[in-house]
């Protein structure tokens, strides 16, 4: 099971899949990572991982995606 995170490096389900910001096209970095969870009863597909990550350059570009096994 991968636990839930705050800021570092995300753990990739199926790759490395980091979004780049629309404006700068910079790589957006992990906020958090929500793992099957024990904290919220929710399921990110077949025990999946969730990635909340942010713009290094512009405060307003957030991205939310998941990836399941």
């Amino acid at each position: 099971m991968v636990d839930d995170k705050l800021f570092g490096w995300p753990y990739w389900v199926q790759g490395e899949e980091y979004p780049f910001d629309r404006k700068t096209n910079s790589q957006m970095e992990l906020v958090f990572q929500i793992g099957e969870s024990e904290h919220i009863p929710y399921m990110f597909g077949d025990a999946g991982i969730g990635h909340l990550t942010q713009s290094p350059d512009n405060d307003e570009e957030l991205t939310f995606g998941w990836a399941c096994y």
